[in-house]
């Protein structure tokens, strides 16, 4: 990857976050971080890719907070694509554990957010039947 790349990409990724958050103390914080990774030489990239990860892995824990199961999961997708990045890049170890902003994460939490996926995965399949209902009834 040429370093100019490297540069767009990541800052392309943080305008997908910035994009879907709704805070407004969020969106500053990844304006902030974007424009510390369009102006940060790519050699030094690595931790603004680290506190990418952070702050989108926040932003997706405060979507469930919220309930909000179809921000979560385009937030996690978002995430997913950052670590993605950063790991094809070499920015990032496979085996690297990014910081643990949640610390001591408790049982309800895991379980919210079990919860929360299996409810958003379940109304993705529930459009997607509804969309083909719906196409064939247009056909007819």
């Amino acid at each position: 990857m040429t370093q100019q790349y490297l540069l767009g990409e990541l800052s392309q990724i943080l305008g997908e976050l910035q994009a879907v958050a709704t805070n407004h103390a969020t969106v500053r914080d990844i304006l902030r971080l974007r424009h510390e990774a369009e102006t940060t030489p790519p050699a030094a990239l690595a931790p603004v890719v680290v506190r990418a990860i952070e702050l989108t892995d926040r932003v997706c824990w405060d979507a469930l907070t919220r309930g909000e199961a179809a921000a979560f999961l385009r937030e996690a997708e978002i995430c997913a694509e950052l670590w993605e990045f950063g790991v094809c890049a070499r920015l990032l170890d496979e085996a690297q554990p990014i910081g643990s902003s949640r610390g001591g994460e408790t049982q309800m939490q895991e379980l919210r957010a079990r919860r929360v996926n299996e409810t958003a995965s379940r109304e993705l399949r529930t459009r997607k039947r509804c969309g083909r209902t719906c196409h064939k009834r247009s056909r007819r």
